[in-house]
């Protein structure tokens, strides 16, 4: 079985949200280290991050999995914002390291009428210039499948697979995907049976492959299939549906990859609810 947990706060304090997250029965854990909606970094607390890498290791919850800010967009033209962005995913790879993660996941980003395949050598020129931090860290990038809104780059699985090869050869092994269930979903790929599912599956291994999926972010769809809304939904309360969810999730080149919730929070309980229903599963 798969190792299963949800997006944990630590605005309440680290020692607290562990053992909340032990406690709730995760087994993996996605964080943000800094605030997901500024390029502003507090001072690392050394002794700090150690505890909390001690903590994981006693709690027996990993792999932990950082997740980017908001504001990043590597496929920005607006030259500011790039450059932004690439300084701060040199920083996000050492944060990640220093509160104990092992992926980083990113939003790939927008074009901006700029045209797609710009915005991707812009992606694959600003990661492959901090070759040197990826390296150091050994943080490996997650890229995030994408519902399509907008300028997004990476709704389509062969895009990702073309993005991934115009990274350099020498950071390949440090280059991943995460994928969103409620994101493919919108995107166009529909998993609410076993057959569609074994088409989607089909698709995946076509193109970057299901060996480069590091991580499962699990939600339901608000929207419809192919409308690219990115709306996440409880399990089992949205479009894709129960059934869908879990002949997608337990198939046999899929099982074994750790899920995340990102599920709405609108009380503690909710998170605990739906990994309850994650983990139902694999029963």
């Amino acid at each position: 079985m798969a190792r299963t947990g949800f997006h944990l706060s630590m605005g309440g304090g680290q020692e607290k949200a562990v053992c909340y997250a032990s406690d709730a029965g995760c087994s993996t854990v996605q964080i943000f280290t800094h605030s997901p909606r500024s390029f502003s970094f507090s001072p690392l607390d050394v002794e700090k991050t150690r505890k909390l890498v001690s903590m994981w290791k006693e709690h027996s919850i990993g792999p932990i999995y950082s997740h980017c800010n908001y504001l990043i967009n590597l496929a920005s033209p607006d030259s500011k914002q790039f450059y932004g962005s690439v300084a701060t995913v040199k920083k996000e790879l050492e944060y990640a390291r220093a509160f104990g993660c092992d992926y980083f996941v990113l939003h790939v980003g927008k074009h901006k009428d700029s045209g797609a395949q710009a915005g991707m050598e812009r992606i694959a020129k600003g990661i492959n210039s901090i070759k040197d931090t990826i390296k150091a860290t050994k943080v490996m990038i997650l890229l995030e499948t994408v519902a399509g809104q907008g300028t997004e780059i990476g709704q389509k699985f062969e895009e990702l697979g073309a993005l991934i090869e115009m990274f350099d050869k020498d950071i390949q092994e440090y280059i991943g995907i995460c994928l969103d269930t409620c994101h493919i979903f919108a995107a166009g790929y529909d998993i609410r049976t076993k057959e569609s599912v074994e088409k989607v599956i089909g698709n995946i291994e076509s193109t970057f492959g299901t060996k480069r999926i590091r991580l499962i972010h699990v939600n339901d769809s608000k929207g419809d299939l192919g409308d690219n809304l990115d709306r996440h939904e409880h399990l089992g309360k949205g479009k894709i549906g129960l059934a869908g969810l879990k002949a997608f999730l337990t198939h046999p080149k899929i099982k074994d990859i750790p899920m995340v919730l990102e599920t709405p929070v609108d009380e503690d309980i909710d998170q605990v609810k739906d990994l309850k229903v994650l983990n139902g599963f694999f029963a």
